[in-house]
């Protein structure tokens, strides 16, 4: 069964609000100076939002001494895929980097693990 099948499936069942269908998960480690730390990323497929179909999750969430609660993206559907993965890796290293730019020593608190991930 495709990709697609399943999701048109899914789409179909009337006891389902909406589903998601994992495409990849990824591991990497960034490359924010002297600061590698390793986060993963999950990359899902939908219909539930309308022209954004692929969704990112990522494995921790950004909060550094600059801001007030760790940050959890606000928007998560893409058109591509490949826009979805680098909304991910950007989401995570523009705070990362900020804290780094402003004199902050990093640190691996940091980095908060994701619950739903």
């Amino acid at each position: 069964m495709s990709l697609e099948d399943v999701i048109e499936q899914l789409d179909s069942n009337d006891e389902i609000l909406e589903s998601y269908v994992l495409l990849r998960e990824m591991k990497m480690y960034l490359d924010i100076g002297e600061y590698q730390p390793l986060i993963k990323i999950k990359i899902h497929k939908s219909s539930y939002v309308d022209g954004n179909p692929y969704h990112f999750a990522v494995s921790h969430h950004v909060h550094t001494p600059e801001q007030m609660s760790p940050y959890f993206p606000s928007r998560t559907s893409f058109s591509s895929e490949r826009e979805a993965i680098d909304q991910a890796i950007s989401s995570t290293t523009r705070f990362l980097k900020d804290a780094i730019n402003k004199g902050h020593n990093p640190e691996d608190e940091w980095l908060i693990v994701n619950e739903n991930f």
